[in-house]
């Protein structure tokens, strides 16, 4: 059985993996597939016309592309503070869909934010419960995130950015 001190040098440890040498592996592991894609990249450039269309293309499929990021790491994800938040605001991923058809992406960002569906840095980073206030009267505490639960794939904290910049 641990005694008292060796138990607290665990979960020191543990923390100390969650906070500190969990995120450098993440962003050695992006830095890494930079590197390694960067001679094509730089052997292949891209002309004008290329970017243009790519951009067009993304736009014309972003409603789809979120629908799809959200559903693979947000829907599919238990531990997903996102899917908390939604839950909360009693958004299934059905009801998401059919705002998004329905009024766009931008329109249906707003009423998210306005529902609760957001957050802080402070609770992305884990320095924060994430509370919201639920109906007048009350407050809820959701949960205490931790950044691992949001890195279910390398794109998240791009489209997170993203997301960001759209609601501003």
């Amino acid at each position: 059985m641990l005694q008292v001190g060796e138990r607290i040098a665990v979960v020191k440890a543990k923390t100390l993996r969650e906070k500190l040498i969990q995120p450098i592996l993440g962003d050695l592991v992006m830095t890494l597939r930079v590197l390694y894609r960067l001679p094509a990249y730089l052997r292949n450039p891209l002309n004008l016309a290329e970017c243009q269309a790519i951009v067009r293309r993304r736009i014309e499929q972003r409603e789809a592309d979120f629908l799809d990021l959200v559903r693979r790491s947000i829907f599919a994800n238990r531990t997903s503070p996102y899917r908390s938040l939604l839950q909360i605001a009693g958004c299934e991923y059905g009801d998401l869909e059919r705002l998004v058809q329905r009024d766009g992406l931008e329109k249906t960002l707003q009423v998210l934010l306005r529902e609760g569906v957001y957050l802080t840095v402070d609770e992305f980073k884990g320095r924060r419960p994430m509370v919201r206030e639920a109906q007048r009267s009350m407050s809820i505490l959701i949960s205490s995130a931790t950044p691992s639960q949001f890195h279910t794939s390398g794109q998240l904290p791009a489209v997170v950015a993203a997301l960001r910049r759209a609601l501003n």
